[in-house]
């Protein structure tokens, strides 16, 4: 709570009158911008929080403070055990010195450049390094200290400490000698404008209480200007991470929208099965397309075929795409239901964010977001089920030696694209059954999607069981050595209809 020259000048008297006599028992910091000092009196301990938060500096008195702190550091041991001499304010300015017998503390209470300087002999040290290009010298601080204030009005009216606040109370004051004592010995009141807490001489908002001096009401004000601070500052944070959340369901809920509507406008690949199987006759191997009669549309039809597949196998091949768009279909509506009811929740925790009126209202929501923080496991591969089977395939090398030496079992096979760099793709075995060809063929297709042999229309393929794979020392991330191989010649297949990826 950054405070005005005539605040500062009277809270360095009050602070006088308080702990002359008084020694620095210790003094550290908690942070790089949070200095703790414990002075040690007659009757017991007094504490003085320096702080900057929000580009504000926060000067006031708690009755307790954590002396043990994961970040604690000593500072300014030269003055710890020193009796306080005087605490001197500097007139229109923002500072006060505190003397001890060979050394001084200056307080420069200059908002968010804030900063404790301490004069010993020829030295100069501050509490804020990045603070310090510009440090007064012993002579800059003396002239300070034997300034005074504004001996006119128009003076006052324009000197460079009196904010608007002060102007205006300048303004309706009924004289100098008024304004000056309202500020220098008028009690002080803890107002609540509605977007901060400040305290002042005149009551400009609703009023909170009010104290005799500036040292009893700067620890509440604080702490209440603190608590809105930080409320205000997880507010924006909680209500940033809500909308990016919202905004990324959103954006995905319009993806698989778009991709739901196209796997409808598709052809019917059960229907184009059979066209091909009642028109046997008139389709031979080798063939890229054939035109038949659509029985459904009594409207020609032209179908794709794969040259190289008889077609009876073209037939087959349509009834496989029927089947893993049926199960495509279906993952995209589950995910679907999933998103759209994510988005309604982040709906709700947006409005609830809005309504908030303080730390209570978000707490629920602060937790919910610190365990969304907290990422979740990254599996090193993509993972098929195919034919009833898992076929994991390698994300990245590193992932390829995690997904091949450490997940595989000994019975699972593997398969690679021969001698090109690629995924490694693993089929797991399962107990007592043979690992079908149809089920290698397109497990070794999709090694090839994987490579650079992507682009290929007939590509060698190596598998092996995982047992016959090792890798030497020394050998850079994803690279083996297979002691014993097969080779098939395959195409590559593309993932986009094998079910769900994870």
């Amino acid at each position: 709570m950054d405070l005005h020259a005539l605040y500062i000048a009277r809270l360095a008297q009050e602070l006088n009158e308080h702990l002359c006599g008084a020694s620095i028992d210790e003094v550290f910091s908690s942070d790089k911008n949070t200095i703790h000092f414990i002075a040690q009196k007659a009757e017991g301990e007094f504490f003085i929080n320096f702080r900057i938060e929000g580009n504000k500096l926060y000067l006031y008195f708690p009755e307790q403070i954590q002396r043990i702190h994961r970040g604690r550091m000593d500072q300014f041991k030269s003055i710890w055990k020193q009796p306080i001499l005087a605490i001197q304010p500097h007139p229109g300015e923002r500072s006060f010195t505190v003397q001890f017998e060979q050394t001084k503390l200056v307080f420069l209470c200059h908002g968010r450049h804030a900063n404790i300087l301490l004069y010993e002999e020829d030295q100069i040290s501050s509490f804020r390094k990045t603070q310090q290009k510009k440090l007064p010298d012993l002579m800059a601080i003396g002239r300070l200290e034997q300034a005074a204030w504004p001996s006119k009005i128009s003076d006052w009216e324009e000197a460079p400490f009196i904010n608007a606040l002060l102007a205006k109370n300048l303004e309706q004051s009924t004289s100098l000698e008024a304004f000056e004592d309202v500020y220098q010995n008028g009690p002080v009141h803890l107002i609540n404008t509605g977007t901060e807490y400040l305290i002042d001489a005149q009551i400009h908002g609703e009023l909170i209480a009010s104290y005799p001096t500036l040292r009893e009401a700067i620890t509440p004000a604080c702490e209440l200007q603190l608590a809105h601070y930080f409320f205000q500052r997880n507010k924006q944070v909680l209500s940033k991470e809500i909308q990016a959340g919202l905004h990324q369901t959103q954006k995905r809920i319009k993806a698989l929208v778009k991709q739901k509507k196209a796997l409808v406008e598709q052809s019917n690949y059960r229907h184009l099965g059979d066209l091909i199987l009642s028109n046997l006759p008139q389709i031979h191997l080798g063939d890229k397309s054939v035109t038949v009669q659509d029985y459904l549309s009594n409207q020609p039809i032209s179908i794709l075929l794969k040259e190289k597949l008889s077609p009876q196998d073209n037939a087959q091949r349509y009834y496989r795409k029927a089947k893993n768009q049926h199960i495509e279909e279906a993952r995209i509506q589950s995910e679907l239901d999933q998103l759209e009811m994510k988005e309604y929740e982040l709906l709700e925790q947006e409005e609830q964010v809005n309504q908030a009126r303080s730390m209570k209202d978000m707490r629920g929501l602060l937790k919910e977001q610190k365990k969304e923080r907290i990422p979740l496991q990254r599996l090193p591969y993509h993972a098929f089920e195919i034919m009833g089977y898992q076929v994991l395939v390698g994300k990245q090398a590193k992932d390829n030696d995690e997904l091949s030496l450490k997940i595989a079992k000994k019975d699972d096979l593997w398969l690679h694209a021969r001698d090109i760099p690629g995924s490694h793709v693993v089929i797991r075995k399962k107990s007592g059954q043979a690992i079908p060809e149809k089920l290698i063929e397109i497990a070794g297709g999709l090694a090839l999607w994987f490579s650079k042999r992507r682009k290929e229309s007939l590509a060698p393929v190596i598998y092996t069981e995982k047992k016959h794979i090792r890798k030497r020392k020394g050998d850079p991330a994803g690279a083996v050595v297979v002691e014993k191989e097969n080779v098939l010649m395959l195409a590559p297949v593309s993932p986009d209809y094998l079910g769900n990826m994870s």
